[in-house]
């Protein structure tokens, strides 16, 4: 289970943009039938990730990338891996943690970000 968040209504009725990242996580391809539920989740209180390269360290300020990025997805699923472009390059991060009573949390605005 992967847990997602809209971020805009623009699609027709019946479809759903889905993300590169989200996409390649499912193993989908375009034209995939998805099956979408409803769920509602805790706000989270932090979130751990591991970069999956240290090309991530290797950025100027990485946390405020990670901050600025992290707009973009409404809700974190430990175990995860989300991917995201900087600067023409892209990363990878696992979730590695989240603080809430679940492992599933939706990201708050500001929400403090650590990376191991």
């Amino acid at each position: 289970t992967v847990h997602c968040g809209v971020l805009e209504f623009v699609a027709p009725e019946g479809v759903a943009g889905v993300p590169y990242w989200l996409m390649q996580n499912l193993h989908l391809e375009d034209g995939d039938i998805i099956n979408v539920k409803s769920a509602m989740l805790p706000k989270g209180t932090f979130v751990k990730f591991r970069p999956t390269t240290s090309d991530f360290l290797k950025i100027a300020n990485p946390r405020a990338v990670l901050e600025t990025r992290l707009r973009k997805f409404s809700c974190l699923t430990q175990g995860e891996t989300i991917k995201f472009e900087f600067n023409r390059k892209f990363y990878s991060l696992e979730v590695i943690e989240v603080g809430s009573f679940s492992a599933r949390v939706c990201v708050p605005p500001l929400l403090d970000s650590n990376s191991d």
